[in-house]
């Protein structure tokens, strides 16, 4: 719909500039920050403050030392200088806010290195890393998508846990299971290992929900995969 009033005539009221500094020294902005309630000053006045890094223990401005059960770094990794300097290599490489899956907020070259050590590994062109959360449908339908671009031809593995979103991969490509209950690093190398000795044109391992909120959100899931795949097959 056009617009009831003119796009191209200035309808602002044109001021002096005596007007606008009269208007400017008028003016009272609002408080960038409000002032403090007697509770928020009580807060304040009583709450500890800690001088330094957080930490298990920590050390407050009034030099005593306690026990900080209100901090996430319950290892005191903060403190270790081996991390201090890969957090601050991540850092001015990535900046902060990054997401960590791929092809999310962005695929990043950890990702594509990671991919590729892994087709190396298998013997592979090629693997795709994909994040996925059934929770989110419309999530799921992307990544159904993606997933069904990658692994069309039905004829490939996928090495899965009891923990696996088995609903999104099993049920729509049907492929060749290999299944297994969660597995360590070792066990994971060792499956791998025996999947290469057959040749397959892709493998996917994923890892992901407990087996009950698989089982939960499995309907909302199915839902979301026959709407996908109906509105795929209706595309010419």
């Amino acid at each position: 719909m056009a617009p009831s009033y003119s796009t191209q005539q200035k309808n602002h009221v044109k001021l002096s500039d005596a007007e606008i500094d009269e208007l400017v020294d008028d003016w009272t902005p609002e408080p960038l920050v409000a002032s403090q309630s007697i509770l928020d000053q009580r807060v304040t006045q009583t709450a500890p403050v800690i001088a330094g890094p957080s930490g298990p223990k920590s050390k407050l401005t009034t030099g005593k030392t306690v026990t900080n059960l209100g901090s996430f770094n319950f290892y005191n990794l903060n403190a270790n200088e081996v991390i201090k300097e890969k957090a601050i290599e991540v850092l001015r490489a990535y900046g902060v806010g990054p997401c960590g899956p791929p092809q999310f907020y962005g695929t990043q070259d950890v990702h594509v290195k990671t991919e590729a050590d892994i087709a190396a590994y298998i013997a592979s062109e090629s693997i795709s890393q994909i994040k996925s959360n059934p929770d989110l449908i419309a999530e799921c339908r992307k990544n159904i998508r993606i997933i069904r671009a990658q692994i069309e031809g039905r004829n490939e593995y996928v090495t899965c846990t009891s923990n696996i979103e088995n609903p999104v991969i099993l049920i729509i490509f049907k492929p060749e299971v290999v299944r297994n209950r969660h597995l360590s690093e070792d066990e994971q190398e060792r499956l791998l290992q025996a999947v290469v000795e057959e040749p397959a044109l892709k493998v996917c391992t994923t890892i992901g929900l407990d087996k009950k909120e698989v089982e939960a959100a499995g309907q909302v899931i199915q839902s979301a995969i026959v709407k996908v795949m109906n509105r795929d097959s209706l595309m010419p």
